[in-house]
Order: structure tokens, then C-alpha cells, then sequence
């Protein structure tokens, strides 16, 4: 796995995550907070973000939970942030995750597409 953790030349620690998952609905993230339970929240200008290791076909990798506030604008803005701070591979927001909620809360994985995921 990846390390979740960077060190800068000024001794910063920058994540480097693979994915990152926009979640923008109050709800929705107070919904994933309880599901997920992450170990420390993290502020950003839109909302609060955590990173949570996820296992997918086998290999684990750093997954950034991002809450970006509802609206096109704050969205984009969002987005933006989320490329600029952490450069991952993958952006999704969360309704076209192939992981539903219920999966996470119930502790069980899903395999959709020949990807099988697991949250740690």
C-alpha cells in the first residue's frame, strides 16, 4: 500500500490518496461520518474531510472523504480543491460509488464490475 502520509521539505504532512469521494448533503455526510467512523475529521474551506484505507480487489489504498457543500458552485470550487490538494486518480462523488451505505454499515463487501471493495 501506499503510505497515507508525506513529509515535506518543511515537515509538512500532505495525504496522498488514490481516491477521493465528494459527499455534499449534510445528511449524507453526517450519514458516512456514523458509518464510517474515521478517527479525526479534518477541516477544509468547504466542510470537513477524512482518509480511510479501503481494500479493492485485494490491494488497499488511502480514500480521502470529502464534504463539499451543496451547489453547482461550491461543487466546482470543491473539485478544484480536491485535485489541487491531493492529486488522486480517481474523483467520485458519492451517489455514483458502487458502494452503498447499508454494505459499509453491515461490515460486507460488494463486487460490482469485477471490482471487489472493503472498507478497513
Amino acid at each position: 500500500m501506499s503510505s497515507l502520509l508525506i513529509s515535506t521539505s518543511d515537515g509538512e504532512c500532505i495525504v496522498k490518496p488514490e481516491v477521493v469521494v465528494l459527499i455534499c448533503a449534510d445528511d449524507e455526510w453526517k450519514v458516512v461520518k456514523e458509518t464510517v467512523q474515521p478517527v479525526e475529521n479534518q477541516p477544509s474551506p468547504f466542510g470537513e474531510w477524512f482518509i480511510q484505507r479501503i481494500i479493492a480487489n485485494d490491494t488497499e489504498m488511502p480514500v480521502v472523504f470529502f464534504q463539499t457543500g451543496c451547489g453547482k458552485i461550491p461543487a466546482a470550487a470543491a473539485t478544484q480543491y480536491a485535485l489541487a490538494s491531493w492529486r488522486p486518480k480517481l474523483i467520485s462523488p458519492m451517489p455514483t460509488m458502487s458502494l452503498t451505505l447499508s454494505q459499509i454499515r453491515s461490515g460486507g463487501s460488494r463486487r460490482s464490475q469485477g471490482c471487489t471493495v472493503e472498507i478497513c
